[in-house]
């Protein structure tokens, strides 16, 4: 009925919790998966400019830039 205190009862077991790495650390892409090794547009594919998407472009388009882009990007990515 009583315990002899000399008795040792048995620890719990130490259980890891999965945890997002520190921010700065890991680059993340939007949807939470890592990104992909190879190198990424980061072009307008209508105008050809830096610094947004087709579907939000306001300018005219520019195949020659969007080609030339193209290029250069098909050969970071080999």
């Amino acid at each position: 009925m009583y315990r002899n205190h000399s008795e040792k009862l048995p620890q719990p077991k130490s259980c890891t919790k999965h945890s997002l790495p520190e921010p700065g650390t890991t680059d993340w892409s939007r949807d939470g998966r890592l990104p992909d090794s190879r190198p990424r547009p980061g072009y307008c594919f209508r105008c050809g400019e830096n610094g947004h998407l087709a579907s939000s472009c306001r300018d005219a388009p520019d195949p020659t830039k969007v080609a030339e882009k193209r290029r250069k990007l098909r050969e970071r990515q080999a």
